[in-house]
């Protein structure tokens, strides 16, 4: 039987509150019986037998028809018939790890077994599309879009200008690994005060996950429904759904083998919620407080740095662009502070390199290009940079 990630946000969903106990009872063994991609078999016997192995005498087929509707009514799983005559089931927005990009099960009528893998420009287009159209992505007010900008010899996917900042979207097609995490994380580095997306169909087995969150990159699937939700947060980026309306994403078939319920799935996904942020601003604000939290933060994530030394520099420092998560932007400057003084080997005063460190900088320039800021002006490919009005 396969792990299952159970996450928090099941206890705060608005669909898990409309069922009764035995019906989430019977939904939360399902999630342990599908496969990787949240399927199984429609039948009640089958479904049964599977999730109730030790309590047949008490369970009865109707019983698992009943719970099935509510389950179906609350747009947590649909049921469809497939080309061999039967029916299955399939957990809505499952979201769990891939081993595989085929079901043991098979899809509904006209569609292949196993998730669609569209290609990668596909679905950067309408990604790309549905931002410009409602000019926000996961909360943030996008005010800017620009697609394959280029940095050294590589482009950055896409690339919004957003009430937090610049944000950097790298979009795979298929499971994104520690090796994507590392090109988002160089883009990042050559984009002055950036936060990064990485986008794919699913997060690889072996991702480190927690080295993502460290970095500051947001982890984001989509599905063949083109329903894209948060699988590990940032700074920036909440956990949070939201679903691309779009003739190239796979309709609905919101078909019940216990009789017609019609459900939109996307009417049922939770609204994004944009944290609370004070007014958008160039310097850090007075009533700004370095709390016991962000104290305890800076001592994990960026140890040896002096912080009320750094924090005094950034409450002088002017931004090139207007903040409005004032604790997300000192965290982020603590981090390039950590990441300064452990490139300055633990000395707090800066020098001139050396010849060794010289030497070491060229090498780098020669692969990943000059380090210098990216200028966001020009080096667009297939179109020019522009702004939109929202």
């Amino acid at each position: 039987m396969p792990n299952r990630i159970v996450r928090e946000g099941i206890l705060t969903s608005a669909r898990m509150a409309t069922l009764d106990w035995a019906s989430e009872v019977f939904f939360r063994r399902l999630m342990s019986v599908v496969d990787d991609f949240g399927r199984y078999y429609a039948d009640p016997g089958l479904l049964r037998a599977a999730c109730y192995p030790r309590q047949l005498n008490k369970v009865s087929d109707s019983d698992i028809g009943k719970w099935m509707r509510c389950v179906a009514e609350a747009a947590l799983v649909r049921v469809y018939p497939a080309e061999d005559g039967e029916r299955y089931l399939e957990i809505v927005n499952f979201g769990q790890q891939v081993r595989t990009n085929k079901s043991k099960f098979p899809g509904p009528k006209g569609e292949p077994n196993g998730r669609p893998l569209p290609n990668e420009s596909d679905v950067e287009s309408v990604l790309e599309e549905h931002i410009r159209s409602t000019g926000e992505f996961f909360g943030l007010v996008v005010t800017g879009v620009r697609r394959q900008v280029r940095v050294g010899d590589s482009y950055i996917d896409l690339l919004l200008d957003t009430s937090a900042g610049p944000c950097v979207i790298e979009l795979k097609r298929g499971n994104v690994t520690d090796k994507h995490l590392a090109q988002i994380v160089r883009y990042l580095a050559l984009v002055p005060e950036s936060f990064g997306v990485l986008i794919g169909a699913a997060i690889g087995p072996r991702m480190n996950k927690g080295e993502a969150a460290d970095s500051g990159v947001a982890i984001c699937t989509y599905t063949d429904d083109m329903v894209f939700s948060v699988n590990v947060t940032s700074d920036h980026i909440i956990s949070s759904v939201f679903s691309v309306n779009h003739g190239k994403s796979r309709a609905h078939l919101d078909v019940s083998v216990f009789g017609d319920v019609s459900v939109s799935v996307s009417d049922a996904l939770p609204s994004v919620v944009p944290r609370a942020r004070g007014r958008p601003s160039k310097r850090c604000p007075e009533d700004f407080e370095v709390t016991a939290e962000l104290r305890a933060w800076a001592a994990e994530k960026a140890p040896g740095v002096d912080v009320d030394r750094e924090t005094e520099a950034f409450r002088d420092w002017e931004f090139r662009d207007a903040k409005s998560d004032w604790p997300a932007t000192w965290r982020r400057w603590m981090r390039k502070a950590a990441e300064d003084l452990q490139t300055r080997g633990g000395r707090t005063n800066s020098r001139p390199l050396d010849a060794k460190e010289a030497g070491r900088a060229a090498a780098a320039a020669s692969i990943y290009g000059t380090g210098q800021p990216l200028d966001l002006s020009h080096g667009t490919r297939e179109q020019e940079p522009f702004t939109i009005d929202v």
